[in-house]
């Protein structure tokens, strides 16, 4: 038996799990017989809520005969109390476990009136709690089981590394009372008179301690094919003959359960035959079709197998993307009144991408997300410094990140970098305020033009017609430039005499520039202006603008034909461009 075993066991995890299994059956069932008859097998200590009346400790009869308990007592640290008839008698049978409950259970508690089996034999102790104040938590106590005739049976010092409503359970019933055979309960609550959840079944097929392994195990890359190995053991203590389902799936929300829209990337039956202790192993291959941090879960599924506790094993893989498919799409460092500070990311490839241990920081912090987040392709996920931008922004919740760690975005410059989680950067954006060209006065956020363009260099960048425009496509995107500015009306003719028909017209204009400033103005035949409809616009490619049909002063015109002119300035490249139609009002 080696002692990592025992240390791994006491912290909590199956025996079924684990490599050593059989070797520690082995052990166990080869034991001397040892003279106790009736062992100590789980102590309740520390139960959920308050102690007083739900402490129990189970006994199991060893032997082949029956066991008379008149006279027996039960002793810990502090004191020692009777074990009395609670109603079933005293004599505990071959094969059968006895519960002994505080005797102030029955007038208190119902907590094990459903749980205990009617095969189970309960008892008693003579006053209300076990000791002199009841069974300690936080530190350990030895506990002894004592006979009529004085002489100790049997003892056993508890761990108190458990969580509260979880039992100290002994693993193989009848052999060596010894701190490896020992565990903390799976099960909340306890088993009390029934079998402990952490001692072999009869019919168990369970993963080994490296259920699962994938080669090479580092500096994988998507479209990588690698090889995964299962390894798989009989932990029961009968021989195991049936079919079964061997499934592997990745785990993109990451709670370790299948669901319909994760992928499945390998499933096949196989008939098993193991002896205890046997065990086997299956090959497949397997190529990478996401990228980031990926669970690999395997699972096992058997008819015959009693312990499903065991039936997963799970590894993490960091697969690399050499393609830049996650993007810095907007950035929003100059805030409105209670706005968040806040980050647009954008997937631009066509396969959802998996987010958790992508991390967003500037030269200060680092924000990392920790969630299982799914990007769909061509999707956005806005990365936020507070709840409050629920507050500003109509949005659902699935495209909104809210974590700890948010860097503090300066004002005036600052870089922010893209990191994935094989490390390094996969991006960086080292905005100034002047890549506002002049807007920052209201405080709009900075878009890319287009996702593919450098992030690093400021002319790819634009401040937002809007406010902002975070889980939708940027105000000034631009897929494919125009080379002439170009201006259509419609409805054309239009009649603005308020009965809801063509009341208005929408002037389009295609601007052949990243980001420009744009001037339209109405005038009559005569060459006489009536009205301005907008005045150095700041506008992305594509301007739509709306004329009611009046006048500067808000006065409806008459019939006939008027003239549009409109007129771009490029900033950034000293282009004037102008362009003019002609729409007519008609009554």
């Amino acid at each position: 038996m080696s002692v990592p075993y025992i240390k791994v066991l006491k912290n909590g995890f199956l025996p079924g799990c684990l490599p050593g299994v059989a070797t520690l059956l082995l052990v166990f069932l080869s034991w001397p017989t040892l003279r106790a008859q009736v062992v100590i097998s789980e102590v309740m200590f520390d139960v959920q809520g308050a102690d007083y009346h739900d402490e129990f400790v189970e006994l199991y009869n060893c032997s082949s005969e029956a066991v008379d308990l008149t006279g027996w007592q039960f002793s810990d640290s502090t004191g020692t109390d009777d074990l009395e008839d609670a109603g079933y008698g005293l004599l505990l049978h071959p094969g059968q476990f006895a519960v002994i409950l505080d005797g102030s259970y029955f007038e208190n508690s119902t907590t094990y009136d459903s749980i205990i089996p009617p095969e189970a034999l309960i008892l008693k102790i003579s006053d209300g709690a076990f000791g002199s104040g009841g069974l300690a938590n936080t530190r350990p106590e030895r506990l002894t089981l004592i006979d009529a005739g004085g002489r100790e049976i049997d003892a056993y010092r508890y761990s108190v590394d458990n969580s509260p409503g979880y039992s100290d359970e002994k693993i193989i019933l009848c052999s060596a009372q010894v701190e490896g055979n020992w565990a903390n309960s799976i099960t909340v609550g306890g088993t009390p008179g029934f079998k402990n959840s952490v001692s072999p079944r009869d019919f168990d097929l369970a993963f080994a301690g490296e259920g699962l392994t994938v080669l090479p195990q580092s500096m994988l890359q998507k479209g990588q094919i690698v090889q995964v190995k299962l390894k798989y053991f009989n932990a029961g203590t009968q021989a195991f003959h049936a079919r079964a389902t061997f499934r592997c799936f990745l785990d993109l929300n990451g709670n370790q359960k299948l669901e319909i829209l994760e992928p499945i990337v390998f499933e096949r039956q196989l008939e098993v035959g193991l002896d205890p202790g046997q065990g086997d192993s299956l090959l497949f291959e397997m190529r990478m079709e996401m990228s980031g941090e990926l669970s690999l879960i395997a699972e096992l599924l058997s008819d015959l197998d009693q312990n499903a506790r065991n039936n997963q094993a799970m590894q993490k893989l960091v697969v690399m993307d050499t393609q830049q498919a996650l993007v810095i799409n907007e950035i929003k460092f100059l805030t409105q009144e209670e706005e968040p500070e806040w980050i647009e990311l954008y997937n631009d490839s066509d396969q959802k991408i998996l987010l958790n241990n992508w991390a967003i920081a500037d030269l200060k912090d680092t924000l990392v997300i920790d969630r299982n987040l799914v990007l769909p392709a061509r999707s956005y996920m806005v990365v936020a410094a507070d709840s409050a931008i629920f507050k500003i922004y109509d949005l659902p919740d699935s495209v909104v990140y809210v974590g700890q760690g948010f860097p503090h975005l300066n004002n005036d410059e600052d870089v922010i970098f893209l990191i994935p989680p094989w490390g390094g950067w996969v991006e960086q954006a080292p905005y100034t305020v002047d890549w506002l060209m002049g807007e920052e006065y209201r405080k709009p956020s900075l878009e890319r033009i287009n996702p593919q363009l450098d992030a690093r260099l400021g002319r790819n960048w634009a401040p937002c017609v809007k406010n902002g425009t975070p889980g939708k496509q940027n105000s000034i995107f631009s897929s494919v430039r125009h080379t002439q500015l170009k201006l259509e009306a419609q409805p054309n003719p239009f009649s603005p005499d308020g009965d809801g028909h063509e009341d208005f017209t929408v002037l389009s204009l295609q601007v052949p520039a990243q980001t420009a400033r744009v001037r339209v103005l109405i005038f009559d035949m005569l060459g006489r202006q009536v009205c301005s409809l907008t005045e150095n616009q700041f506008s992305g490619q594509d301007v739509a603008i709306v004329w009611d049909g009046r006048d500067a002063h808000k006065k409806r015109m008459r019939m006939g034909i008027y003239i549009v002119f409109a007129q771009m300035i490029d900033d950034a490249n000293g282009i004037l461009q102008e362009a003019k139609t002609t729409v007519v009002v008609a009554y």
